[in-house]
C-alpha cells in the first residue's frame, strides 16, 4: 500500500513543496531549521528505503529529460564532474510562496520589478555538473519507471555536442546534467568523481556554464535537488551467503581464464585479485597493485575487435571501462580535466573511484607520438604510481586522489608505455578466445549471480589479517628461502602479504592461514618464472 506521503511526493512535488513552506513560514518556533533542510528531511524521510526510493523515475540514457514531464520528481545516479562553479544568488520567496528549486524561474517574466529587487529573499545555491556514472555495466539494474510520453517535454537529444566535453568515455552514450543545492555544503563538499544519488525537480534552462555565446536551442537538464545521498547500485543480491566461497572462486577463474584469456589461469586469478584490492585496500595506507598482462597475442583485426577481458570484467563488476590506447587518442585527447574559459572538460582518466580500467596498447600503430601524447603517458603512470590525477587549470595543476584499479595489456615482453608493479607474461592455450569477435556470451544467471556476490561483497577491512603466529610463518618462511639461496625481495616479500590479504578475502575468510599462504606464494613463484623464461 503506497503512503499519503509518498503518493503526493510522486504525483504533485511541487505543491508538497509549497505545503511545507507555508507551514514553515507560520512556524514561530526558537529552533525553525532554514527551510532548505526541512525540505531535505522531508523528502529523505519519504524515500528512506530502497523500495520506496525506486519509485522515484529515473534520470539516464534510457529515461533522458525528453520522457519527463516538465517538474517531475527524478532520481539522477550520477558522478560529479565539476565543482568549480561560483555558487548562485536566487530568488528565494515569491507572493509569499518559495522561490526555491526553479519557482522564481519558471515566474521571472510575471514578477513585479519590487519583488525582484527584495534583497530580503535573496539567499545562494551550490552549482555543479554531473554526468552518468562513467563505465557503470549495464547489468546494474535501475529502477524502470514508465514516463507518460504524451507529457514529455520536447528538446534537443541529451547527447548535445555543446557538452560532449563533460564526460570521460567519448562516443559513449551519458546523461549531463546542472544540478542546484539548497542545503549549506560548506561542512560535506563534494569532490570531482563522488558517486552521488540526487533526487531532485527535473527543469531545462540554457548551457550557461561559460562565458561562450550561447546558441540556440543550447538546453541542458538541471535538477534542483531537495536531497542526495551516496550513491549505492541497485542491483540486489538475494541469495544467502555462499557455502563454500573456495569452490565458487575455483569456478569463477576457470571461467574468466576459458571467456577472456585464452584459458590462462594464472592470469585470471591475478586479473580477479587485482579487481578486488579496493574493497582490501580502502583502509590500508597502501597504492592499490596495477598489472601489466604482456605478450598479449595481437589480434588479425586489432583495430575492431577488443580484448574479451573488458567485457567479461563488465560482467562480473559494477564499474569498468575500457581505455584502447592510440596516437590519435594519445596526441589529441586530454587524459586529464582541464579548465577551458572557466569550464572544466573533462579527461579519459576522470573516472569513479574503485572502477576497473582496462587499458590496451594493442591498438597502437607506429607513427610520431607529440607532446601532449607524452603527457597523457605521463599522467597514466602518475596514476598507477601514486593513485592521484592532476586537474590543470589556467597557470596552476592541483593533484586529485582517484582509486583505479588497472590492467594493461601488451604486446611487448615488458610494458611498453607505461610501467605497472605486477608483470605477468601471457601462456594462452587457445588464443582464438582473446578477442571478442562476437557477442560474449554469459553463463546461465544461476551460475553469474554468486559470482558477482562473491565479487563485491562488503567486508570490514582492518589491518589485523595476519595472526601473530601467521606473521611469524611468514618471516620464517622468508628466512628459510633467502637461505637457501632463492632470490626473494623485501618488495616481492610485501607484494606477496598484499595479494594473500586479496585471496583470503575472496575465499571469505578472516585471516591469511597457511593455505592461503602458500597459494600466493606459489602463484608469485610461477609468475616469477614466467618472466625468466620469456627474458
Amino acid at each position: 500500500m503506497v503512503s499519503a506521503a509518498l503518493s503526493d511526493a510522486l504525483t504533485d512535488p511541487t505543491h508538497l513543496l509549497q505545503q511545507l513552506y507555508v507551514n514553515w513560514k507560520q512556524s514561530s518556533a526558537p529552533d525553525r531549521p532554514p527551510f532548505p533542510d526541512l525540505v531535505a528531511r522531508h523528502f529523505a524521510g519519504i524515500f528512506q528505503t530502497p523500495e520506496t526510493l525506486s519509485q522515484i523515475p529515473a534520470l539516464n540514457v534510457k529515461q533522458p529529460l525528453e520522457r519527463h514531464a516538465p517538474r517531475s520528481l527524478v532520481a539522477f545516479d550520477a558522478m560529479v564532474q565539476d565543482t568549480s562553479y561560483s555558487p548562485e544568488v536566487y530568488l528565494s520567496e515569491i507572493r509569499e510562496q518559495s522561490g526555491g528549486w526553479g519557482l522564481a524561474e519558471s515566474n521571472e517574466d510575471a514578477l513585479p520589478p519590487d519583488e525582484l529587487a527584495n534583497y530580503d529573499n535573496l539567499d545562494e545555491r551550490t552549482v555543479l555538473w554531473a554526468v552518468s556514472i562513467p563505465g557503470e555495466s549495464d547489468w546494474v539494474q535501475h529502477p524502470d519507471q514508465s514516463v507518460n510520453r504524451t507529457d514529455a517535454i520536447q528538446h534537443p537529444s541529451l547527447l548535445s555536442k555543446r557538452y560532449q566535453h563533460k564526460f570521460p568515455l567519448p562516443d559513449t552514450p551519458h546523461v549531463g546534467a546542472k544540478v542546484k543545492i539548497y542545503t549549506d555544503l560548506s561542512d560535506q563538499p563534494f569532490s570531482p568523481t563522488d558517486l552521488v544519488t540526487f533526487v531532485g525537480f527535473l527543469t531545462n534552462e540554457m548551457y550557461d556554464l561559460t562565458d561562450e555565446p550561447i546558441a540556440d536551442g543550447a538546453l541542458c537538464p538541471t535538477l534542483h535537488v531537495v536531497f542526495w545521498k551516496k550513491y549505492s547500485p541497485h542491483y540486489l543480491i538475494s541469495q544467502p551467503p555462499l557455502s563454500d566461497p573456495a569452490a565458487s572462486v575455483e569456478e569463477l577463474i576457470q571461467w574468466v581464464a576459458d571467456a577472456a584469456l585464452g584459458g590462462d589461469k594464472d592470469a585470471a586469478e591475478w586479473v580477479l585479485l587485482i579487481c578486488i584490492s579496493p574493497l582490501i585496500s580502502r583502509d590500508l595506507p597502501i597504492i592499490l597493485p596495477s598489472l601489466s598482462l604482456t605478450g598479449f597475442p595481437a589480434s588479425p583485426d586489432r583495430l575492431h575487435d577488443p580484448p574479451s577481458l573488458g567485457a567479461v570484467l563488465a560482467a562480473l563488476f559494477p564499474i569498468c571501462s575500457s581505455l584502447p590506447l592510440s596516437l590519435e587518442l594519445l596526441n589529441e585527447r586530454s587524459f586529464c580535466p582541464e579548465s577551458k574559459n572557466e569550464d572544466l572538460h573533462s579527461g579519459a582518466l576522470q573516472l569513479p573511484h574503485d572502477n576497473i580500467l582496462v587499458v590496451s596498447e594493442l591498438t597502437i600503430q607506429e607513427g610520431t607520438l607529440r607532446e601532449k601524447g607524452l603527457r597523457n603517458i605521463e599522467s597514466l603512470q602518475t596514476v598507477l604510481q601514486t593513485q592521484t590525477l592532476n586537474y590543470i587549470f589556467p597557470f596552476s595543476a592541483y593533484p586529485f586522489p582517484t582509486r583505479l584499479r588497472v590492467i594493461v595489456l601488451t604486446e611487448s615482453k615488458r610494458t611498453a608505455i607505461v610501467k605497472c608493479n605486477i608483470v605477468l607474461p601471457l601462456r594462452p592455450i587457445n588464443p582464438q578466445k582473446l578477442y571478442l569477435s562476437s557477442e560474449l556470451i554469459l553463463p546461465d544467471a544461476a551460475i553469474l549471480q554468486p559470482f558477482r556476490q562473491l565479487l563485491i561483497r562488503e567486508q570490514s577491512t582492518g589491518a589485523n589479517f595476519l595472526s601473530e603466529a601467521m606473521s611469524q610463518h611468514v618471516e620464517n618462511d622468508f628466512v628459510r628461502d633467502r637461505q637457501a639461496g632463492i632470490k626473494v625481495s623485501q618488495d616481492d616479500l610485501a607484494l606477496r602479504i598484499t595479494i594473500a590479504r586479496y585471496a583470503e578475502f575472496a575465499m571469505g575468510r578472516s585471516q591469511v592461514n597457511v593455505e592461503i599462504w602458500e597459494r600466493t606464494k606459489a602463484l608469485d613463484q610461477r609468475r616469477q618464472a614466467r618472466l625468466i623464461d620469456g627474458k
